[in-house]
């Protein structure tokens, strides 16, 4: 029974499950981690203030040809996760998103882009406010990447940013609080 128990232990240890240091060390690489793809999404927003960002035309045929791609693709599994909704409050449009719902470690960044690209089609015509709610979410299982976002938004035409009146942020965390006040001119520049 003692060399049992000694076995159960070195398998533990060895395996990081549940050890109190490997516990620890998956949650520094996953800050780390964030706290990378911040600094790339600074190197990122500085190369493009530097030497430009693309043309107009070049940025208004990449958003027709991701818009053609996302009308021809099913959505339908992305639907059923409830993550972005619109909702007409005291006669004003609000897109509410919902970060917990959005487990990104498993789906296909990309095709999520595309299917607010379609949400964002339907609202751009329009004064809208996004609504963003943070509650319940992680950095390391619901975001994307911050350098992906800053990539894809310095993608979109300026006619997408003209008609949001406001992004309301409700219930960010130290992590997303941080990013906000280190990062606000760089990813959501168009929107302070």
């Amino acid at each position: 029974a003692a060399g049992s128990g000694r076995g159960r232990r070195g398998r533990g240890a060895r395996g990081g499950s549940g050890h109190p240091s490997a516990v620890m060390l998956g949650s520094c690489s996953r800050w780390l981690q964030g706290w990378r793809d911040y600094a790339q999404a600074i190197f990122y927003r500085s190369r493009a203030l530097l030497w430009g960002t693309e043309s107009v035309g070049s940025k208004d045929t990449w958003y027709k040809h991701e818009l053609s791609v996302a009308q021809s693709e099913d959505f339908l599994d992305l639907e059923e996760l409830q993550f972005s909704s619109v909702a007409n409050v005291n006669g004003k449009t609000v897109w509410i998103i919902y970060g917990s719902r959005l487990p990104m470690t498993v789906l296909d960044k990309e095709r999520v882009f595309r299917f607010m690209l379609l949400q964002l089609e339907d609202l751009v015509d329009f004064p809208f406010t996004i609504l963003y709610v943070h509650t319940d979410t992680s950095y390391a299982e619901n975001c994307p990447g911050l350098s992906w976002m800053q990539h894809k938004m310095s993608k979109l035409p300026d006619r997408c940013f003209e008609s949001i009146d406001e992004l309301l942020l409700l219930h960010p965390d130290l992590h997303f609080w941080l990013c906000l006040h280190i990062l606000r001119g760089s990813i959501l520049g168009r929107l302070w």
